[in-house]
């Protein structure tokens, strides 16, 4: 439908494979921002970081999905790993 920008939908795709972009480019004629792919990825954790904060400040229980609510959110808040550049200022 073309409602939202492809970068939206391809920052998952692209980040595995680089040759994504190139190839949505040539099948399609768009070209793919890389800014913009890299800020739908930080939108991603960011996103992510604020659903685990929102169920942890709620009350919860000492089970097996909080458990893992709980590595998530710890491998979300690591943004010297996850974002080298953005720490190091080269976003």
């Amino acid at each position: 439908m073309l409602v939202a920008p492809p970068e939206r939908d391809l920052w998952a795709l692209a980040e595995a494979d680089p040759s994504i972009s190139a190839a949505y480019s040539a099948a399609t004629g768009v070209a793919v921002d890389e800014e913009a792919l890299s800020l739908y990825r930080l939108w991603y954790d960011l996103a992510e970081i604020a659903g685990y904060v929102g169920l942890f400040h709620r009350e919860h229980g000492d089970t097996a999905d909080a458990a893992e609510a709980w590595r998530n959110l710890r491998h979300f808040l690591r943004p010297a790993a996850r974002w080298p550049g953005l720490i190091a200022g080269h976003v």
